[in-house]
């Protein structure tokens, strides 16, 4: 890497800060722009092997993937959950699967969005005292819920037909994540929740 290079990328690890950050001494600031530029490096080589996602430069790029999911997946499912199936499966006689699913329900999906929003209380992260007298003030209730049954594709499609279903993943390749189709080995330290809303066939056949 020469001298311009160099500065190009201090320069962008500066802007990248998370608004407000001030490294503590001049020791971190060098150890944070280390990080960078080895995330910044692996962006570019991932980058460049045609791959069906691709990453970008963000404002996780000057932390490690360890800290990312220290601070950021903190949902945690027990190691010993079952792989069974499930004791019952209300979408199991579901037979018409159309090809594609998701575009049809961006409205209700947004009524959804916004009744939880206006319900909720605004969110701030900080560290602190939880207030226990707001414990009782549900913005959203659940009735009920049913397991699909684990690595069983056809269940979630079916499941995915009928309704938006809760599914909990490894969220370790979401650090940079930019577009594309996200694919690959899946990991199994399930640390975060995502919806799925629907399903379909990217532009170049892949599922």
């Amino acid at each position: 890497m020469n001298e311009h290079e160099h500065d190009s990328i201090r320069i962008r690890s500066v802007r990248l800060q998370p608004n407000g950050h001030v490294y503590k001494d001049h020791k971190e600031q060098e150890s944070r722009f280390t990080i960078f530029k080895n995330n910044v490096a692996y962006i570019e080589n991932f980058n460049s092997n045609n791959k069906a996602y691709k990453l970008c430069v963000n404002k996780f790029a000057n932390q490690t993937n360890e800290e990312l999911k220290a601070t950021r997946n903190r949902l945690r499912v027990p190691s010993t959950r079952t792989t069974a199936q499930a004791a019952s499966f209300r979408h199991e006689d579901v037979t018409k699967i159309p090809s594609s699913m998701g575009g049809e329900r961006k409205e209700p999906l947004l009524r959804l969005r916004v009744k939880v929003k206006v319900a909720a209380y605004p969110y701030t992260g900080s560290d602190g005292t939880c207030n226990t007298k707001e414990e009782c003030v549900h913005a959203a209730t659940i009735s009920g819920y049913e397991n699909v049954s684990t690595n069983d594709k056809s269940a979630l499609l079916k499941a995915a037909v009928m309704q938006y279903v809760y599914v909990a993943v490894d969220a370790s390749k979401f650090q940079f994540y930019s577009g594309g189709v996200l694919n690959g080995t899946c990991g199994t330290e399930l640390d975060h929740g995502v919806t799925v809303v629907g399903y379909g066939t990217s532009g170049d056949g892949m599922k």
